[in-house]
């Protein structure tokens, strides 16, 4: 680097730089720190890091960013920067059983349920005898299953293959399903599940049949009402039949719509979409299209989830049911629908996905800019797999299991939610097709302390699917200044587009020589502390915080 060009940095306020290197991408902020020695100082400001943080895990919901910062509420911005990366890199998760013991639930598949309040989660009906609703609180220090008895006992009729899902101000709402065996009768009816304080609340709970084992005891602080809604503008479409089970549905907090998709319909699949209007008691049916290069072909068991405006469609089964095993396929593909333009979109994976994965009677959740997949096929892996909706990629976590037992994660046609950074994986069937009722917790952790250390955990290893994202491949929404390959001009002419005025600048070579050899000390230091220690390629490293361009 000429010191002529050092000495026109010295002329530029450095509030002004300091605003520019927060647009950089990681690889190019350890190049520019190598500039000078004042470089080097604002590259390591924890201001800089702070706004860094912002810009590049924004996507992370801000509960998680809180978690993080108050379980390491000294740690500098760097290291939180580094904590976050860990995080949203979902580079590896462990998993163990959920001990019930005798407040384990009846076995059942099909079943549904829904995150609600942020931290517990409603599970109802499913392919058994069960008619009760069910509450998990996340937040206590040992949950279980509470029995929620019905204030009005006017519970819906049981089904399975339905949906729940909560909407902004709690309220649950049911909708679809199927009243009998074989994957038939499916219904279109919509119920709204209310929850209230227990507190002097007199309830007449009818005794549970004598077939049902202890299970859960019945809860102390909640009670429900169920609802029957009817829609202002009525349900069935001029051609289109709305009953379905095994449809896939997602709340659109932005608009207040319920958005669902697909499932079984008159022995069949189907790809209509259908949004409720939570807001206005309507609904809005936009049949699918038989040419299969424009819309989602028809299919249930897939999974939906809603990220900046765009709804994601993610596998599912074109059979008649779950257990037909040659009448359909199981489908690998994501579509991506824009709420805002209302136009389909097949996406284009830029690695393999997985074996194992997607296919029916899945589950997905969205954590940050990642969809999270787990169970699915007729031959379900126990793993957890991630997709980077930005990048396209697919990403196979490290995964840790819990030794002190010998269950099993294999499952499909179950029930999942997010919770922070654990997702609650219920019931469902396995591979016999047999139902269960057991419960398992996956945790997406850091690299940094595998849980093996912690206590009997073991590694389940597997080949590592190559991860092109990240935050050095771009933000999604920021506006990044790539300056790859000499780019100190792009620099200055950003610097210019903003008014910056360089006439009359002179060219100073007073500049320290020794400014050289000490950055290129740090940088021979860092390069070592790199080979020690094994994060992700292009982690915030510690010290000067050099960062390896993954590239």
């Amino acid at each position: 680097m000429e010191s002529g060009t050092r000495s026109l940095l010295r002329e530029i306020p450095t509030e002004l730089i300091v605003q520019t290197i927060v647009y950089l991408p990681l690889h190019d902020i350890n190049s520019f720190r190598l500039v000078s020695k004042s470089t080097n100082a604002l590259c390591k400001a924890q201001y800089v890091w702070k706004q860094l943080n912002l810009r590049d895990f924004n996507h992370i919901p801000a509960a998680i960013r809180e978690n993080v910062k108050s379980n390491a509420s000294n740690a500098l911005d760097d290291t939180l920067y580094r904590q976050l990366f860990s995080l949203d890199s979902v580079r590896a998760v462990s998993w163990k059983p959920l001990i019930q013991g005798s407040q384990a639930i009846e076995r059942r598949e099909g079943q549904a349920m829904a995150l609600w309040g942020g931290d517990k989660l409603v599970l109802w009906g499913g392919f058994c005898q069960d008619p009760y609703v069910y509450v998990w609180d996340t937040s206590i220090e040992s949950p279980h299953w509470e029995m929620c008895p019905d204030r009005t006992n006017s519970a819906p009729w049981r089904r399975y293959g339905h949906t729940l899902t909560a909407v902004n101000d709690g309220t649950v709402y049911m909708f679809g399903g199927l009243l009998q065996g074989g994957y038939s009768e499916e219904t279109d009816e919509l119920y709204t599940l209310k929850f209230s304080d227990r507190e002097g609340v007199v309830v007449d709970t009818p005794k549970q049949p004598h077939h049902f084992p202890p299970g859960p005891q019945e809860s102390k602080r909640y009670c429900c009402e169920w609802e029957l809604k009817t829609p202002s503008n009525g349900m069935m479409s001029a051609t289109v039949d709305c009953s379905r089970g095994y449809q896939s549905a997602i709340y659109d907090s932005k608009r207040n719509n319920i958005v669902y998709f697909g499932g079984i319909n008159c022995g069949g699949p189907t790809n209509t979409l259908m949004i409720y209007n939570v807001t206005e008691n309507e609904w809005d049916i936009r049949p699918g299209s038989r040419d299969e290069s424009i819309t989602p072909c028809p299919r249930f068991g897939h999974s939906a989830q809603i990220y900046q405006d765009k709804l994601y469609i993610a596998g599912g089964y074109t059979g008649a049911g779950m257990f037909h095993l040659h009448d359909g396929d199981d489908m690998k593909d994501i579509w991506e629908y824009c709420l805002i333009q209302k136009e389909w979109k097949k996406l284009t994976f830029t690695n393999p996905i997985p074996p194992r994965c997607l296919g029916r009677c899945h589950t997905s959740a969205l954590f940050g800019n990642k969809l999270i997949f787990f169970g699915g096929t007729m031959q379900a892996s126990s793993r957890l797999y991630a997709f980077n909706i930005e990048t396209r990629t697919w990403i196979i976590p490290k995964q840790y299991r819990d030794n002190s037992t010998r269950a099993t994660a294999n499952r499909i046609s179950h029930s999942a939610a997010l919770v922070g950074t654990d997702l609650y994986v219920f019931a469902g069937c396995d591979m016999h097709q047999q139902s269960l009722s057991s419960g398992i917790k996956f945790s997406i952790i850091g690299d940094e302390e595998p849980p093996s250390e912690e206590k009997g955990y073991t590694i389940d290893e597997m080949k590592q699917c190559p991860d092109s994202g990240g935050p050095s491949r771009g933000w999604g929404g920021g506006n990044v200044l790539q300056l790859q390959g000499g780019g100190l001009q792009q620099f200055f002419a950003y610097l210019m587009q903003n008014g910056f005025n360089f006439d009359g600048l002179e060219d100073d070579d007073e500049e320290d020589d020794d400014h050289d050899e000490e950055a290129q000390a740090d940088e021979t230091g860092d390069s070592e502390s790199e080979k020690e220690e094994e994060g992700p390629s292009n982690a915030a490293c510690e010290g000067d915080l050099v960062v390896e361009d993954a590239g």
